[in-house]
């Protein structure tokens, strides 16, 4: 399986991550689908230190790896952008170097957007997430704290995508042609160039959904400074100028066309969002101050009133004495909302603990 005729490009960003990037080449390999080409490009760190962990794997490959040496490193964008130009395939898969996959992402990937043909709306597909959580020990070894699932959704809805970017990287393969009417990875927008490429994707073609968790997203906290740490939580600050940056972008284009356009739909959709989580705050503030087994209990006597199965004024002695007649009746509007929600506050409130 020859770099011409591999379906799948896998390409691997990397710079002096040993650690990760052994796990990385583990998920590569342990693929069930095996026509592809994994692409490793060495942004610019140490070569000698990349050839330690590749080489115990060479044999493994067969002749499906590519290495590219980058004296100085070109940013995380180019780096993507110079494997897709050297190379050729059907579809185009990011890995990073410190996610994995399931062993049948590929596989079921691959099937997807068989099934749905070259010249479909659909020219992408994502899957669902899981959000792993973990520490480097002092001893150099990779130690899981949890696990979680990581923001589901039914379907790419390009509204949405342009408040905030709503899968990573790992969980994405889509058809290189797609670079043919949107460009390749833009460099300018460095840590959120995925963000930009996904929203431009979506503004052209849909993003197919496999309802399954089979990409895994790692997470590491306590890490800063050593290489290791995730851009999201190590660059916060520099991830909120990049998503400045990005909206005044699109939103200067859309003045100099003179229409709406993505720069309108991303600072709208961006304010909603901001709504959105303040609202969602304040749900969960008022939420937690109740307590919601006291007023499950009193509500039952609510219920009997209301059919007829006790008489009014001992269903409110009752209700007052276990809850407080005024203060029942004060949060009832309350409470038939949010009862069929209480699942999901409970995880929002987890959430944002």
């Amino acid at each position: 399986m020859s770099a011409a005729i591999s379906r799948i490009c896998v390409v691997t960003r990397t710079k002096d991550r040993p650690l990760t990037l052994k796990r990385a080449i583990e998920s590569v390999l342990k693929q069930t689908f095996e026509d592809w080409l994994h692409i490793i490009v060495n942004d610019g760190g140490n070569a000698a230190a990349l050839d330690s962990v590749v080489s115990p794997c060479l044999s493994r490959y067969r002749g499906r790896l590519r290495i590219i040496d980058n004296e100085v490193s070109s940013g995380m964008q180019n780096a993507s952008n110079c494997a897709i130009r050297q190379t050729d395939s059907e579809y185009i898969a990011i890995h990073d170097d410190d996610d994995s996959w399931a062993e049948t992402f590929l596989s079921q990937c691959c099937r997807y957007l068989d099934s749905t043909g070259p010249a479909g709306i659909i020219q992408g597909v994502v899957t669902q997430s899981v959000w792993v959580f973990e520490q480097i020990d002092k001893h150099g070894n990779i130690v899981e704290l949890r696990r979680e699932d990581y923001f589901p959704f039914k379907n790419v809805n390009l509204f949405e995508l342009a408040g905030r970017n709503i899968f990573p990287p790992i969980a994405f393969v889509y058809r290189r042609r797609v670079h043919d009417h949107i460009g390749l990875f833009d460099q300018q927008f460095n840590y959120l160039g995925d963000w930009d490429f996904n929203i431009r994707f979506a503004s052209k073609f849909d993003i197919g959904v496999i309802d399954r968790p089979l990409a895994f997203y790692h997470w590491r906290h306590g890490v800063s400074g050593s290489g290791y740490g995730n851009t999201v939580t190590d660059e916060v600050e520099e991830h909120r100028k990049l998503a400045n940056m990005l909206r005044n972008h699109y939103l200067r284009l859309d003045l100099e066309r003179g229409g709406v356009g993505l720069g309108f739909l991303i600072n709208i959709s961006d304010k909603l969002a901001q709504l959105a989580e303040r609202e969602e705050k304040e749900l969960i503030k008022r939420y937690s101050v109740i307590d919601w087994n006291a007023y499950d209990n009193a509500y039952h006597f609510w219920r009997e009133y209301k059919k007829g199965r006790i008489v009014k004024h001992k269903a409110f002695k009752i209700i007052d004495e276990m809850y407080g007649l005024t203060r029942f009746l004060t949060l009832y509007p309350l409470y038939k909302v949010l009862k069929p929600f209480r699942k999901l506050i409970r995880f929002l409130k987890k959430k944002t603990a």
